[in-house]
């Protein structure tokens, strides 16, 4: 029969070869996971940027052009339809890309400066 401080002596050799195998693996994988995380949150905020920029872009231009072609039905030219039309795209193309500004901005910093990425998103920002 072992006494305490063998069973205390080997339990506390396994914890250490715990650590060990715990502390390796992640050395390891660390790297291949901030870099897999950095990736995944550009090519997120990539996509998001671009259905928030292509989303406002038809609901502010498809109210800005209806608006547009409205008004320029008193105005009785062939070309003030299309203008009104192409106008109120434009104005709604501005109003989806600063909905979406921030996306860009985010993917961009993910990109170029990763440790401000990567601390910004520890802190939850």
């Amino acid at each position: 029969m072992k006494n305490k401080e063998e069973i205390i002596n080997e339990l506390l050799n396994k914890s250490l070869n715990y650590l060990e195998n715990t502390e390796n693996f992640i050395a390891k994988e660390a790297p291949v996971y901030v870099n897999e995380l950095l990736h995944f949150k550009f090519m997120q905020h990539m996509v998001e940027g671009v259905t928030d920029t292509i989303t406002g872009t038809l609901l502010i231009g498809s109210f800005m052009s209806a608006m547009c072609a409205l008004m320029s039905l008193e105005f009785r030219s062939k070309y003030a339809l299309p203008l009104a039309i192409a106008g109120g795209l434009f104005v709604g193309f501005l109003g989806g890309t600063s909905i979406s500004s921030n996306d860009f901005m985010e993917a961009y910093k993910a990109k170029t400066a990763p440790r401000v990425y990567l601390i910004d998103h520890i802190k939850g920002k």
